[in-house]
């Protein structure tokens, strides 16, 4: 019994190995999100976290709004510093909104940003 049951292990791991590789195969081909593009960038040989050349903590806020829509990207900022989020982006291209944060230590600092995937429904997941 042992012996079948590791044959079977054997047979479900090579086809789960399978598997991924087609996986990993299919979506090298598909393109890109153009939010994730940001992470490249403008960010070569930076410390990640950065996104279209804005790193929390050590970039200034309106040096990252510069930085981001230097990519033609549509940047709202908030009217307050004490806003949150400070910054909201939303473009139909990258379909998703990025919300952008002060640093919680220096508020001329840009903090940190997340991620919303909009449905076209103007529908917010997060």
């Amino acid at each position: 019994m042992p012996r079948l049951l590791l044959k079977f292990c054997i047979f479900i791991m090579l086809i789960l190995s399978v598997m991924n590789l087609i996986a990993r195969a299919i979506g090298t081909t598909q393109p890109q999100n153009s939010a994730m593009r940001g992470f490249t960038d403008g960010c070569e040989d930076q410390p990640q976290p950065c996104w279209y050349g804005a790193i929390p903590e050590e970039t200034s806020f309106d040096d990252a709004v510069h930085l981001i829509r230097n990519h033609d990207l549509p940047v709202t900022k908030s009217p307050n510093e004490t806003d949150i989020p400070a910054a909201i982006i939303k473009a139909d291209f990258i379909d998703c909104e990025v919300e952008l944060f002060r640093s919680n230590k220096d508020k001329t600092l840009f903090g940190a940003f997340t991620f919303k995937i909009v449905r076209h429904s103007n529908s917010v997941i997060s």
